[in-house]
């Protein structure tokens, strides 16, 4: 029966009375309702509409108090989104517009699929979702408000009374305690609120939207005048007296990872060290079993901040309440995740999921896909599937994993606390972002640049929204309680060369980067620390003033948690034999968590002269490689003996002394730091032995462990060489250069630079051929001595090195090698000491570590050159500059070497840099770029545009030419306007020379022309059975120039996700308008149609019935009922008898409506044999 407006809003008005007046602690409109109720089960969507439970027992009077308050001051729907889903308590006044089908999706024509919500926006025929609040109806208002049961409400005006929530993933209200028709609809004669009806001057509180309520009190109105306020940069105070405690209690150091603060970890701690703080470690106590939680409340609440890097053990429920309890009561902890699938110890959780609380396709449950061992594990109890770090926290990690990039999109430091104060970049080597889902709690600071490429090993497309700030920032801040939080997507910025354990799976030993001394690392992860060790009394960002809050991260439907898929089976690899990640007992010796020191088997050898003299003594080495550092093998003998068992030789003695002839005293080796260990033995063979052979053999306690055959001669004793591991002969470093990456090489030359000027005790070597830098721990050397070296040849970020050397012998020293005059830095003298002369000094800017700073070289014919002075070098920018302003000519000598690509010249000291002396005109011409329209990358004219080229020469010589290209194209002189007529990208290039030959580096404008809307393509079939598994239809979108940016369907006028949410299931018997809109970067749209028919018959009903069974809509013994009619039916031979089958059917479907058969799915059955009584008529 349809009720009238006044009866419906008197309804409204007691329940929400009744519930603000009780103030029952637990009582809500939604409680105890069953949520597998037939009522609930429909096709679409179906996990997203399960009403919410009832609200938490505490604060329930003064939330209602609130709601009752606020009532007679509704707030519209914009200012309702603007608020965020922070559970705030309000009144919101809308329009009704539709219902929410599922995540993010909306119908807005009847029918609709169930009373559980309605949409609701500030105009009656909104169709933006952006735009809509969804509203959560409880039970005792569905029979009112419920638009499956009211569909006439569409466009009627109500105020409902709620909590601001996210719902379906649309901004919403749950929590509800009253919904009501405005006084404002047109109602029933004399029902106040009547058209025409004048209100009282204030009523309305929305009568003045742009104008705040309490002028004055709006955060932000006065930036600067609060010490916090954003429109200043604060600055962060150091870490004295603060204490921060590092995780190792989570398989920190599984795989790879070493991720603690004496391995990996340690240049990061170290550098929390200077900055004032206390160190330390969250342990394990060995043997653990995983079983013990270990992180509790009464761990953490005496540190200021708690550091999580990499966890990839799943927390317990415990540990999460602990984390949650600490940071609201003050404390703060940093997450240090990675890219999707890192899954280190082979357990199907990478941090990412750790830290969010679920696993990706896992949802339902976090053991799936263990075996039983694994799911009964102590490692596996007590953790539970939630949105965890979103609920809590506002953000969300994404399972993206992205490529090598330095992350430029820095947020300005009054923006951001203080933190990006001095940060240009942070590195990212394979990594994730993050979702800001609630902006009153989440905060981006850092972001990939756009085009961002995905990791090569991504398991999907790796890349979510193209990078740049749709992608979600890779840092971010969050504010709970009086606590903070601080997250990052990769552990590579904070890793640092030094691992100390070998690997828990394999044994093997571990291999670590320099991250934290990459650009900006160490810089940004200190100043994040110093942050979150801040205390501050605020506990939301909406209260800083001036700062501006995000906008939520635009996510994927098959992001939410539940909806989510393994993109492929985990774990990515099968463990090594006997390896358990949830057992300590199975990692290898040597690993965190081992109760054994690594069980190696050392490789010996003996190093001798090619034939032992029979008459004088001499001395043969015992050498053993493959140690343990500080490992020691004890009770090895060594022995000579004839074929006959005969031992002929003795062995001298510390203090002199000579043992007897038979095996030599006991004795024991110790590995060095690379593994190595050695003895020498002197030896003298029994008198009067005239055999040319022997054995010699070396024995480990009564075992045999190397044993080889030996010439004698009466020759003369030789020295022994140097020790050493067994090692490569000798060759060129040139060659050295040219060999496989993991090759074991050895080169001799002199060293040029200082070690330590980049970094550690590296240096760079050279000799006649080549050059090459050497990445080493040692001390003790120095420029101009002469080494030889057998080391690993390796690539890092793009230079050959030699690293993880086995062998350094210092053989003297040697005259520096005089530099070598180039006209550029080339591949042909990498490494070498060069020389470029007559090269102006152009755009000298600060670089990273601090101290550092760069400028382009510039050629007299444009060319440039990168120069970096490392501020390891001690030279000072302010006084390079001085010396050199822009434009001077100069003589430069340093080190060629490149960067990611990029070719560098790297001076050793300020006496590298000399004025070349050409004159006294040094300074290069200008040249401006003046376009008739827009510029810039992001920029598209509509119509044709002309640039102008304009120079001057500020020196004496006066100006000489103006060059430019077109797209990377031959350089011309330029003339006249460059007119660009065509649609497309191009990007011109320009320069000038003046008559002294100097010339200004090139500088770069980029026009864009795009005239053309996006085109649509349709293909597929037209015409369809309902039964089809898959939507025949395919529709492409292309745009030549900017590109796509959106693209939007609606299917019969509902908006949908895309061609992917529709199964000719869904789709009811008939004709259907699919319509497809798209829009380019340069704002151009368009949109095409595309009407296809969806059809069903007798012969296909029973496979329509089987189709309903597999999906779960109609139950197994139902199914076998209706296909025994549908089969009776196939077989009539009249029309009268096939109506009255038809009938039969009918009413079989409307008898297990909802209880056999899902409803909507009975629903769509009776509408398809309807089509088939119209089609046969």
């Amino acid at each position: 029966m349809v009720r009238s407006g006044w009866s419906k809003k008197l309804l409204g008005l007691i329940l929400a009375g009744a519930l603000v007046m009780t103030g029952i602690p637990g009582f809500t409109a939604e409680a105890a309702e069953s949520a597998n109720g037939a009522e609930q089960e429909h096709i679409t969507a179906e996990a997203g509409l399960v009403p919410e439970a009832g609200t938490a027992a505490s604060g329930e009077s003064d939330v209602s108090a609130e709601i009752s308050e606020s009532a007679a001051a509704g707030i519209s729907v914009a200012e309702a989104i603007a608020k965020g889903n922070g559970g705030e308590a309000v009144t919101v006044t809308g329009y009704v517009v539709g219902h929410a089908a599922g995540s993010q999706t909306a119908d807005f024509e009847a029918p609709f699929g169930n009373d559980y919500n309605l949409l609701i926006a500030d105009a009656a025929g909104e169709r933006d979702t952006a735009k809509l609040v969804d509203v959560q109806i409880p039970s005792g208002l569905r029979g009112d408000f419920g638009l499956q049961s009211n569909p006439e409400i569409i466009g009627e005006q109500i105020s409902v009374s709620g909590a601001l929530a996210a719902y379906n993933n649309f901004p919403g209200l749950k929590s509800v305690t009253g919904i009501e028709f405005t006084a404002s609809q047109p109602g029933e004669p004399g029902e106040p609120g009547e058209p025409g009806e004048p209100e009282e001057p204030g009523e309305n509180p929305g009568e003045n939207p742009g104008e705040p309520e309490n002028p004055g009190e709006n955060p932000g109105e006065n930036p600067g005048e609060n010490p916090g306020d954003p429109g200043q940069t604060p600055e962060l105070p150091d870490g004295t007296g603060k204490k921060v405690l590092f995780d190792n209690a989570h398989a920190q150091t599984a795989g790879a990872a070493d991720w603690v603060i004496e391995g990996a970890f340690s240049d990061f701690a170290a550098g929390l060290r200077g900055a004032g703080f206390t160190v330390e470690a969250l342990e394990r106590p060995i043997p653990y079993t995983f079983g013990e939680t270990a992180i509790t409340y009464d761990a953490l609440r005496d540190y200021d901040v708690f550091v999580i890097p990499e966890a990839n053990v799943p927390f317990k429920a415990a540990e999460q309440e602990a984390l949650v309890e600490y940071v609201e009561d003050g404390g703060a902890v940093f997450f240090i995740s990675d890219h999707y699938n890192a899954d280190r110890n082979k357990n199907r959780w990478d941090a990412s999921e750790v830290f969010n609380g679920f696993r990706r396709g896992a949802y339902e449950n976090p053991a799936k896909g263990m075996s039983a061992e694994e799911a009964s594990s102590p490692a596996m109890q007590g953790v539970t599937s939630s949105d965890w770090l979103a609920d809590n926290f506002g953000v969300r990690f994404r399972y993206n994993a992205l490529g090598d990039v330095d992350a430029g999109d820095i947020v300005s430091p009054s923006q951001a606390f203080g933190i990006t104060n001095g940060v240009e970049a942070v590195a990212m080597h394979a990594g994730s972002t993050l979702a800001i889902l609630d902006p009153q709690k989440a905060k981006g600071l850092v972001y990939v640049p756009e085009g961002v490429p995905a990791w090569g090993n991504a398991v999907d497309e790796g890349v979510y929204n193209g990078g740049g700030r749709d992608e979600g920032p890779y840092a971010a801040v969050s504010k709970l309680g009086l606590g903070k939080a601080a997250f990052i997507g990769d552990s590579s910025p904070v890793e640092d060369a030094t691992p100390k354990y070998v690997r828990e799976e394999t044994g093997q030993k571990k291999t670590t980067y320099d991250g934290f001394k990459e650009v900006d690392d160490g810089v940004f992860l200190v100043q994040i620390v110093k942050w979150l060790a801040h205390d501050e009394n605020y506990t939301s960002f909406a209260e800083v003033p001036g700062l501006v809050l995000d906008e939520p991260t635009e996510l994927m439907p098959d992001e939410e948690p539940a909806a989510t898929t393994e993109p492929q089976p985990e774990p990515w690899a099968q463990p090594a034999a006997g390896y358990k990640w949830y057992d300590p007992a199975t990692f290898k010796p040597g690993s965190y968590g081992s109760t054994q020191a690594p069980a190696t088997e050392p490789k010996y050898a003996f190093v001798h002269q090619e034939q032992l003299p029979s008459a004088q003594e001499f001395q043969i080495r015992l050498t053993a490689d493959g140690l343990t550092p500080g490992q020691t093998v004890s009770d090895l003998k060594v022995g000579i003996y004839l074929a006959g068992g005969e031992q002929i030789a003795r062995f001298k003695n510390a203090d002199g002394s000579w043992s007897d002839y038979n095996y030599s005293p006991a004795f024991s080796l110790t590995g060095d730091a690379q593994g190595h260990a050695a003895k020498d033995l002197t030896v003298q063979l029994k008198p009067g032995v005239t055999a040319a052979s022997a054995n010699l053999r070396l024995k480990q306690g009564s075992g045999n462990a190397l044993t080889k055959t030996v010439a004698i001669a009466d020759v003369a004793a030789e020295p022994l060489p140097g020790d050493h591991p067994q090692v490569p002969e000798l060759t060129t470093i040139a060659a050295a250069r040219s060999a496989a990456d993991g090759t074991v090489v050895t080169v001799e030359g002199v060293i040029t630079s200082e070690p330590g000027l980049f970094g550690g005790q590296g240096f760079y070597l050279q000799d006649e051929t080549a050059g090459v830098y050497v990445f080493q721990t040692a001390s003790g050397y120095h420029a101009g001595d002469l080494i030889r070296i057998s080391a690993t040849r390796t690539l890092y970020n793009g230079e050959v090195e030699l690293e993880n050397p086995v062998m350094i012998e210092k053989k003297g020293t040697a005259a520096l090698p005089q530099p070598i005059e180039q006209e550029a830095v080339t591949d042909g003298n990498q490494g070498q000491f060069i020389t470029l002369t007559d090269v102006a000094v152009q755009d000298v800017t600060a670089a990273s570590p601090a101290g550092s700073f760069e400028f382009n070289a510039v050629k007299g014919d444009g060319a440039a050159t990168r120069v970096r002075f490392d501020g390891r070098t001690g030279v000072d920018m302010a006084e390079f500059s001085a010396l050199f302003t822009a434009g001077s000519k100069v003589d430069i000598t340093g080190i060629a070497s490149v960067f990611r690509g990029a070719y560098q010249l790297k001076p050793l000291s300020l006496d590298h840099v000399a004025l070349s002396g050409t004159g006294a005109d040094a300074l290069a011409p200008v040249t401006e770029a003046n376009a008739s329209g827009q510029t810039g990358q992001e920029v598209y004219n509509p119509e044709d545009v002309t640039v102008s080229l304009s120079a001057e020469d500020e020196g004496v010589s006066g100006l000489e030419r103006t060059e430019y290209r077109v797209n990377g194209g031959e350089w011309l002189t330029y003339a006249s306007p460059i007119l660009l007529t065509e649609d497309g990208k191009y990007v011109i290039e320009y320069r000038s020379w003046d008559r002294a030959g100097n010339s200004e580096a090139e500088k770069t404008v980029y026009i864009n022309i795009d005239r053309q809307s996006p085109v649509i393509h349709f293909s597929g079939e037209r015409q369809f059975l309902q039964i089809e598994t898959e939507l025949p239809i395919r529709v492409d979108v292309e745009d030549a120039v900017s590109g796509v940016k959106n693209t939007t369907y609606q299917l019969d006028g509902r908006q949908i996700a895309g061609l992917h949410e529709i199964t000719p299931l869904s789709l009811a018997a008939g004709k259907h308008k699919l319509v497809v809109s798209a829009s380019d970067t340069a704002g151009y749209k368009s949109a095409e149609q595309f009407d296809f028919t969806v059809t069903i018959d007798i012969v296909h009903l029973d496979e329509l019935v089987d189709a309903g069974e597999a999906q779960g809509y109609v139950k197994k013994g139902t199914a076998q009922s209706l296909e025994a009619k549908i089969g009776s039916l196939q077989k009539a031979k009249t029309e009268r008898e096939r109506q009255q089958k038809i009938n039969v059917l009918k009413l079989a479907i409307n008898a297990q409506s909802g209880k056999g058969i899902n409803s909507s799915f009975a629903k769509l059955l009776l509408g398809d044999l309807e089509y088939i009584v119209k089609q046969a008529g």
